[in-house]
């Protein structure tokens, strides 16, 4: 009864969730006895399978401890905790995009407290927290703990000896340091700080993403013959950089947003919470929340203020205005049609800007609102995702990673985005000829999945599938 019980809670738990990196959840329920979740099928095999091979590139490791600690950020944001953190519960799409799964012994510090009793130790014990496994209060923490040895785990081969897992003092740390691959004392800090004794010592996992995403960033290269040039202008570039941080204003900002769950992105880094200090300039925040559509502001810091930003929800189109915008965003439309104030659903108008820059050669335009969307769809906007997805196969922009964005707006339950790839995978198959019976039943479960997600205009689709397959 107990795991029946778990096994339901998973099912609610992940149900709500919409996050690029954490498992969907279409369905649960109870069948002639037997309780099943549905969830969305990912293809490329768990991190466990992956370390049979050894460790993985320093890079590679850090990007997917990136990945998960921002769904774990997402996860703790909600209130729970997820407590079984390992390579076998971390899985990956066929674009290699690292999903989050498996929540079945996940714990909500509101609604579930009461479910595990004081003393009770669950999860797996090889990533387990010092607290954990001794039965003591679970939090969030935990998680990052986990998260460490995974880290670490990816770098070398294997957790490190039980003896070394546990930071206590320097000492401790200096001997984990002394585990890892040459070319790793920059990553030191992270794990020794994941792997504290202490919850209240270790870093949240908001914290862990934004310190990995500054390490990731790509550094400035110069070939042997620029390296005389940057000698030579070092010290006055150094002498310019004391100045700056001596005399260059610094303003205190506060980000009010709506939702407030939504995740913030000031030039480029994750925001920890709602406040920031930036120096004079121009600056770009990206507010970003799966169930609303996304927004890009530029502002010039000149003083401390209060930046309001409230996004609006992500609905969905009828028919009537997924028709008259396909009637407009036609290439071969009158270009005083490709008008984006004739349609009403966000989205569409941004498709029909796009277009409108397109047909008018205004490429600095075209240029600013790509980046925009680029800028939103890399954090996870689903909006933006769809919208350089369709953008690029009516070939208004040009690019070759879009197929990638589609599916995760898919994941994060954007039921347009859904309509869309199935609406792509038709057409692929078309002209591929092989639009056999497999195929239809491919096309019709994804037109199934968009009516699930809420677009009820799929329904036809479906329809029109059955028939095919009837016949």
């Amino acid at each position: 009864p107990d795991f029946i019980e778990r096994f339901a809670d998973e099912a609610k738990i992940v149900a709500g969730f919409r996050h690029n990196n954490i498992v969907t959840v279409f369905a649960s329920g109870e069948t002639d006895e037997q309780r099943f979740i549905a969830m969305e099928y990912i293809g490329g095999g768990t991190l466990t399978e992956r370390l049979e091979h050894g460790p993985l590139p320093k890079t590679e490791a850090m990007r997917i401890a990136r990945a998960i600690a921002g769904a774990l950020d997402y996860s703790h944001a909600r209130g729970i905790v997820h407590r079984d953190l390992k390579p076998g519960n971390i899985l990956f799409t066929d674009d290699g995009t690292p999903v989050l799964s498996d929540f079945g012994i996940a714990k909500s510090t509101e609604t579930m407290s009461n479910r595990t009793m004081t003393g009770a130790v669950i999860g797996s014990p090889r990533y387990m927290a010092p607290e954990q496994m001794l039965g003591r209060r679970v939090t969030s923490s935990a998680d990052v703990y986990a998260l460490g040895l995974v880290l670490f785990e990816m770098l070398v081969g294997t957790v490190p000896p039980a003896d070394v897992a546990i930071v206590k003092t320097p000492k401790d740390a200096e001997a984990l340091g002394e585990l890892l691959p040459k070319g790793c004392d920059d990553i030191v800090e992270i794990l020794t700080g994941c792997l504290r004794d202490q919850p209240d010592e270790r870093p949240t996992a908001a914290e862990v993403a934004s310190r990995l995403s500054a390490m990731l960033e790509p550094k400035a290269t110069g070939s042997k013959r620029g390296w005389f040039a940057i000698a030579a202008g070092f010290l006055v570039l150094a002498a310019a950089l004391v100045y700056t941080q001596f005399t260059a204003a610094r303003h205190q900002l506060e980000f009010a947003v709506s939702p407030m769950a939504a995740s913030l992105y000031l030039d480029g880094q994750l925001l920890p919470g709602k406040r920031a200090e930036v120096a004079d300039g121009a600056h770009q925040l990206l507010v970003v929340d799966p169930a609303h559509i996304g927004r890009a502001v530029a502002f010039h810091a000149d003083d401390d203020a209060a930046i309001r930003v409230e996004l609006d929800r992500l609905t969905l189109p009828s028919f009537e205005e997924f028709s008259e915008f396909n009637r407009r965003f036609r290439d071969d439309a009158p270009l005083e049609d490709v008008a984006p104030e004739a349609v009403t659903y966000e989205p569409f108008q941004k498709l029909l800007t796009l277009r409108s820059h397109q047909r008018r050669g205004d490429t600095a335009r075209l240029d600013q609102l790509v980046a925009e969307l680029n800028a939103l769809a890399a954090v996870g906007d689903p909006a933006s995702q769809v919208i350089l997805f369709v953008a690029n196969f009516d070939q208004v922009i040009a690019g070759d990673h879009f197929s990638g964005l589609i599916q995760q707006a898919s994941n994060s339950g954007y039921a347009l985005a859904t309509f869309y790839q199935a609406l792509h995978y038709h057409w692929a198959k078309s002209e591929a000829d092989a639009f056999n019976e497999a195929a239809v039943q491919v096309y019709r479960g994804l037109m199934a999945l968009a009516v699930e997600q809420g677009l009820s205009f799929a329904n036809a689709y479906v329809a029109q599938a059955d028939e095919l397959l009837a016949g």
